[in-house]
């Protein structure tokens, strides 16, 4: 069964520094990458996610430098995201649904968050491990007990 836990965390300023810097890459790679699914489509290719993700990883690094600083999933998992969110369109349209399609992310109406996969998290006691970071203290520990398979660090009022 899979079930979602939402635990506030103390960061220090630095730390909320980090994860803003995080959320900033991974609203980066999805803009780029919704950019470039419409550049495509308009130039009559069939894009994936994954194909995205390749050519996005082959310019990164002399184009784009400054997503090294944070953690790798914060630039792979939008790619992923985009690929779902693409999908849940396209079989909306099949099944008649009103979905909208995926739209790009703004520095004010999105909601500023990145995802830590399960080989990049660790949880101590009433802390996590974000990679390229250390530890950051948690306002409580997990209620639940099972194996962790990922984790979506938000900020709704704080992080």
């Amino acid at each position: 069964m899979i079930r979602a836990h939402k635990i506030r965390l103390h960061p220090t300023a630095e730390q909320q520094a980090y994860f803003a810097r995080a959320a900033g890459v991974s609203r980066f790679c999805w803009n780029w990458a919704l950019a470039e699914w419409k550049r495509q489509v308009e130039a009559g290719d069939t894009p994936t996610a994954l194909k995205l993700k390749k050519q996005f990883n082959a310019i990164r690094r002399v184009q784009f430098p400054w997503t090294w600083e944070v953690t790798k999933n914060a630039s792979d998992q939008p790619f992923l995201d985009l690929g779902k969110a693409f999908t849940a369109f396209f079989e909306g349209l099949k099944t008649g649904k009103r979905t909208g399609s995926p739209r790009f992310k703004s520095k004010k109406r999105s909601k500023a968050s990145f995802y830590l996969a399960n080989d990049q998290l660790e949880l101590g006691d009433h802390r996590v491990w974000v990679p390229k970071l250390g530890w950051v203290n948690m306002a409580e520990n997990l209620r639940f007990h099972g194996k962790i398979m990922g984790a979506r660090m938000s900020k709704t009022a704080d992080w």
